[in-house]
């Protein structure tokens, strides 16, 4: 109690760091130019290697996916690389997601599109070397050979073709036969297999859908599907599970996806699963090879892939046992047995996803209630349909998460904060397809975590504002808005998150102001910025967090963006639990004028009209000179302190409405000062 009560009262102290207001630099990265070059036809599909045993030695435990055993003999930036030419399933992009969140260095997982596709990019040379699908249609097998594209088709993880029908259905059990006859147009009565005497709403999906594909392989072989209405296709996996649930004839309805996908990424209490056969599908079924319409996820390459090119480096590794832990960490089903996996080692799959590329579907009118967005039949809308069309919500909320990590949460008899309590990993965000969230009135959204998720170390709800810019369902308009965005590593020890600026009616401005932010982002860190923050994360390291946080806790740093008149300052403070504060040190900082869209000297504006009679002032930290366990030595200015004629103001920005400056005195002491009334 006594360390914890001394960082609280420590933490109001302040330290100064190092700045820049200025300074944006960088090129634009290249666009790869499209691959047009075309090889030769034959598809050759890989089988399992068989040499690979279980391993012997024990798992370590692991709270989330980024301790994964020894991962692909790739760099990180190698994987980066493969990522922009990597395409895929819609049900895999939690596979590729669990590979970058352990191995990718804080980089975005690669866009995955849709199966036909990713194939067809794939057999075109558009840009893609690698895809992770279910096994390719006979027209995707077809353009190939037609291409001259030789394709190797290599099971990465088992999976199934399911089929679901609503739970308020009495059927429980079909045959193999029974299914394709439902399917070929034979059976058309629920009443032939058990059930009410209705018929047979049987939805399908689009041709060369990964669904349909197997549908094809797997349950009709030789026969044909019937043409169904075209109410009756499903033009995605989740409107398929959706029209099952919700179908206003529900227990009509049959529908058919793959276990993955319904078990981990769609799942709602208003479907079952039908057993096949006798054998219901479940993990344990599937693993077995008892149930029947087992099939597998591949990674798909052209065969002239060179040998020792990312993708063939990253399908051995998947192939390894390590590889096949991490896809079962990510709720797939390996391809044989491994030792040592465990359920409190695996990492929800509604947690992994795309966290970056979000549309809102909401339309562009506002409503006034909530009504429509409410469960209906136990189904959710989805995220994406509480924002307006276009709109990146996905980004939005996850920066809104990360605000609030600073918030200070009074349960304890201390003051604890978000971070010391109950972050157990960086914050790495929630993906667009997220499906634990309310929303009672308009204005607000509640972002749910349940008790167990890979974040925080209990269940907690952030409060996410809606207004009128953004959503159906918003209530007034902010002067500007901020987005923050995990960005991954910057140094060792240290996770960068970035900011997306809205100026309200000003798109022009704040997409200037955004490319001269990431522009001056990109130019760091510098070689002193190197030093400073190893110097800070060494010392933090061994006097903050030693007793309650794992030694692989990775410090965060995040910016705060605040306006003063017609400048707005993005700073990045160094922090220990609590966010960036006005009481902490900063880090760097750039300044903006909200007219132009350009970037302004804040000590210049500033200078001249600032009043030391109500700052506080505080010498500046060198923490290389502080030993491990040891803690800063800070002198206090006395109240009304003004430095002597000489001293040179070197930095400003703007933190919870007051001015903070670093000064540099003639004699070379450095001080930083708050000003809480200022000239303004």
């Amino acid at each position: 109690m006594f360390r914890r009560a001394l960082i609280i009262l420590l933490s109001i102290l302040l330290v100064l760091g190092l700045g820049s207001c200025a300074n944006a630099l960088g090129p634009d990265v290249p666009t790869p130019e499209p691959d047009t070059s075309v090889s030769i036809a034959r598809v050759s599909v890989m089988p399992a290697s068989p040499s690979l045993s279980p391993s012997s030695s024990p798992a370590s435990p692991r709270p989330a996916l980024r301790d994964a055993p020894a991962g692909p003999d790739i760099s990180a930036g190698e994987l980066a690389a493969l990522w922009r030419r990597t395409d895929g399933s819609t049900a895999t992009i939690p596979l590729t997601a669990a590979i970058n969140d352990a191995y990718g260095d804080g980089g975005s997982p690669p866009v995955h599109n849709t199966t036909p596709d990713a194939y067809r990019r794939l057999i075109y040379k558009d840009n893609v070397d690698l895809i992770i699908v279910t096994h390719p249609s006979e027209e995707e097998l077809k353009l190939a050979s037609e291409q001259g594209a030789e394709l190797e088709v290599i099971p990465i993880v088992k999976d199934a073709l399911v089929f679901l029908i609503n739970k308020e259905n009495p059927v429980e059990n079909i045959s193999l036969e029974e299914l394709r006859d439902v399917y070929a147009g034979d059976i058309t009565g629920w009443e032939k297999l058990g059930g009410p005497k209705e018929e047979i709403i049987a939805y399908q999906r689009t041709p060369n859908s990964g669904s349909q594909t197997l549908l094809l392989k797997l349950v009709m072989k030789e026969r044909e599907p019937m043409a169904p209405p075209t109410e009756w296709i499903a033009e995605s996996m989740g409107s398929l599970v959706e029209v099952v649930s919700n179908y206003d004839n529900a227990k009509n309805a049959i529908g058919y996806s793959v276990f993955y996908y319904v078990n981990n990424m769609y799942g709602n209490d208003h479907f079952k699963l039908l057993g096949i056969d006798g054998v219901r599908p479940s993990r344990e079924s599937i693993m077995r090879g008892e149930y029947p319409l087992e099939d597998n996820y591949y990674a798909v390459i052209r065969k002239d892939t060179p040998k020792d090119h990312a993708a063939r480096k990253l399908i051995d590794w998947l192939l390894t046992d390590a590889g096949q832990m991490l896809a079962a960490d990510a709720g797939y089903i390996p391809l044989r047995p491994i030792d040592n996996i465990r359920p409190e080692n695996t990492i929800d799959p509604i947690y992994l996803g795309d966290v970056n590329n979000s549309s809102g579907t909401g339309g562009r009118v506002l409503k006034p209630n909530v009504d429509d967005v409410q469960p209906k039949n136990g189904v959710r809308p989805p995220l994406s349909d509480l924002f307006f069309d276009g709109f990146n919500y996905i980004q939005y909320i996850n920066g809104q998460i990360i605000a609030q990590f600073d918030s200070v949460d009074m349960e304890g008899l201390y003051q604890g904060t978000w971070g010391e309590q109950y972050l157990l990993r960086p914050f790495s965000g929630i993906p667009n397809d997220y499906p634990n969230y309310e929303i009672y009135y308009t204005g607000s959204l509640i972002i749910s975590f349940l008790s167990g998720n890979p974040f925080f170390g209990r269940g907690m709800n952030f409060h996410i504002a809606l207004t009128e810019d953004i959503s159906p369902y918003g209530e007034g308009l902010p002067d500007f808005s901020v987005t923050y965005e995990y960005a991954g590593h910057f140094i060792p020890k240290v996770d960068l998150l970035t900011a997306n600026i809205s100026l309200k009616g000003k798109p022009a401005t704040s997409a200037r102001i955004n490319l001269l932010l990431k522009a001056w982002i990109e130019s760091l860190p510098t070689d002193g910025d190197v030093e400073m923050l190893g110097d800070f994360i060494e010392w933090y390291s061994g006097n903050v967090i030693g007793e309650w946080v794992a030694d692989d806790w990775v410090y965060r740093l995040q910016p705060t963006v605040e306006k003063w008149k017609n400048y707005l300052s993005v700073s990045y403070t160094l922090q220990l639990y609590d966010g960036p504060g006005n009481h902490l040190p900063l880090f760097r900082t750039i300044c903006f004028d909200v007219t132009t869209g350009n970037v302004a000297d804040l000590v210049k504006v500033i200078s001249g009209n600032v009043d030391y009679y109500y700052a506080s002032g505080f010498t500046r930290i060198d923490f290389k000179d502080i030993n491990e366990w040891g803690w800063f030595d800070q002198k206090n200015m006395p109240t009304g302190y003004a430095p002597p004629r000489g001293s040179v103001i070197t930095d400003a920005w703007i933190m919870y409405g007051g001015l903070s400056i670093n000064v540099t005195e003639p004699s070379g002491r450095e001080l930083q000062f708050n000003i809480w009334e200022w000239e303004d």
